[in-house]
This record gives structure tokens, sequence and C-alpha cells, in this order.
């Protein structure tokens, strides 16, 4: 891509609060076009994950076209919506401006994996495909057009654990909510870039710099304030899940992709999942020791990391 070009971007997500703060980024940035955003069910129902895509383009004034995604694993029993991120995925504050009463979904025509595929497929080897929940959109335009993954010119995905996981002691809850895809996603690109909860984990921020943006008083600002306001209650009381500092997660994941000048090291490997063990499925099994062709994010530039942040939520 020669410099200065604006990237084309795709952002397939189950947003979450880290998957919204994510998309602010890449919203407000003005080094990617956004091209389309697909919804997965993930942090909360699909249909739950497309009214708050809603509600941030609406934040951002953007119009970008939404498209639905898959409500379900492609194999297995359904998942629970995970409520780390509140009932609504987005920090029960639905009065936060956009009110979420005021939000009406329109959804584009076409399936996810269809639209997902074509959008590669329209410039092979240019758009950046940001895939931040479970990976059964990803999968399914692989299997929908068996050249998707040659046409997509990088993959950018949050999940995997490299030791010990957060939704199982052994799983990452985006691996975890599907297996199987995130096997057939592993099988089919030849390269992928990863951030794993460990790097989420080797790469937080201090709560303190959320809550001096949060006080900036910008639209934005006060919705972050609003969203996050009860994690940020919580890390004040000490609360497990949320003290000590503030793990970003998702948000790394777009950064690294917007701004490759924020990735400080990498560490390649070989990466596969456990679908057979009833108590380590989804289980990301990661070999370094050959190399591979899965780029796991090791350290990032956290002085611009931070920056980017700022600019996106304030």
């Amino acid at each position: 891509m020669p410099a200065g070009q604006r990237k084309r971007v795709w952002i397939d997500c189950d947003a979450g609060l880290d998957d919204a703060q994510g998309l602010m980024v890449a919203l407000t940035s003005d080094s990617c076009d956004v091209v389309g955003i697909s919804v997965v069910f993930g942090n909360v129902a699909a249909p739950e994950v497309a009214k708050n895509v809603a509600r941030i383009l609406s934040l951002c004034d953007r119009n970008v076209p939404v498209y639905m995604g898959a409500q379900g694993q492609l194999l297995g029993k359904p998942m629970q919506p995970c409520d780390f991120h509140g009932t609504d995925g987005m920090g029960d504050a639905p009065d936060a401006d956009p009110p979420a009463s005021s939000i009406h979904v329109r959804l584009a025509p076409g399936a996810a994996c269809v639209k997902m595929a074509e959008a590669a497929a329209d410039s092979p080897g240019d758009l950046k495909l940001i895939a931040t929940g479970p990976m059964t959109n990803v999968a399914l335009a692989c299997l929908v057009d068996p050249a998707f993954p040659s046409h997509v010119g990088t993959l950018h995905a949050m999940g995997g654990a490299e030791m010990k996981g957060n939704a199982t002691p052994y799983a990452e809850w985006n691996f975890h909510c599907d297996p199987e895809a995130t096997q057939v996603v592993l099988t089919k690109f030849d390269s992928i870039q990863l951030l794993t909860w460990e790097a989420s984990l080797r790469n937080a921020l201090p709560w303190s710099r959320l809550r001096s943006w949060s006080e900036k008083g910008t639209r934005r600002a006060k919705f972050t304030a609003a969203t996050m306001g009860a994690l940020m209650r919580e890390a004040d009381a000490g609360a497990p899940k949320s003290a000590g500092e503030w793990i970003i997660c998702d948000p790394l994941t777009f950064i690294a992709a917007l701004d490759p000048s924020t990735v400080a090291s990498i560490r390649k490997a070989s990466c596969r999942i456990d679908l057979h063990d009833k108590e380590r499925r989804g289980q990301s099994i990661f070999d370094f020791d050959k190399g591979g062709k899965v780029q796991v994010l090791e350290q990032m530039e956290m002085t611009k990391v931070s920056q980017m942040l700022e600019r996106g939520l304030t």
C-alpha cells in the first residue's frame, strides 16, 4: 500500500465495551476507511451486538454498513453471553448519550460472511480484517469463498491464551466460544497477527489514564465515563475482575492493525485448538520453538497506544 494511502478495514466484532472502544479508535481515525462491520454472537447475543455497534456509529457520527453474522457457533451447544461488560454489553448505561432507546438498527442486506468475502475480493491484498469476537463469521467466509484468506491483506485477531485462559482454566473467551471456527481460520490463513489474553495483560494501562480521559467533557469522553463507570468503581473497590490495571484487549488489536509502528515485538508460532478433550475444549496450543504463521504480539509501544486511545475515546 503506498505511503499515506488510507487503509481499507473490515471489522468483525461482538461489541462488548472493548470492541466498542476499538471501534471508536477506528471510526475516528484519519488513516483508514471502515468499509463494513459484521456482528457475531459473543459478549452478548448478535442482535444486541448490532444495536451496540449502531450506537457507536451514532456516537462517532459515521455511516458504515452493518451486517448480521452468526448467532451461534458452528458446532456444539449454544453459548451463554458473558456479563463482564454488563447485561447489554455496554456497561449497563442505557441513558448515556446517545441513549440506547434512540438507536434504530438498520442492517445492510446480505449475510456477513458473504459480504466480508466480497469486500476482500474487490481489491485483493488490500483489506485489513480486524476480528475481535468469536471466529465464526471469518470461518464461514473461508468456506463460502475458498479464495477469501488469500484476498485478505492482513488478519488481526484477538484470541487465545498462551498458558491460562479467562473463560476456562485453559481457554480464552473468543476461542472458547467457537473452537471449530477458530481451527478453520488457523488452518486456512497463511498469516495471522494475534493478540492473546497474556499479551493483553502484558500491555495494560493504569486505570488513572482512563479516568483522566473520561473527565474531559467531550461527548465521547462522557460516553466512556458512563459505560466504563461500573468497572472503574469496581477497580476503586479492589474487585478481582477490575483491580490492578486496565486490561484493554480489543483496542490493542485495532491499534496494532491501524498503526504497525505501535508493535514493538512479536513471536512467531504455530497454533492449534483442542477440539476433543471435554475439559480443555477451546484451548489454544502454541509452539514457539519452530516458529509458524501466527505472529503473537509480545510488546506494544504503550505511549503510542495511549495517544491513539485518547484520540478515539475523547
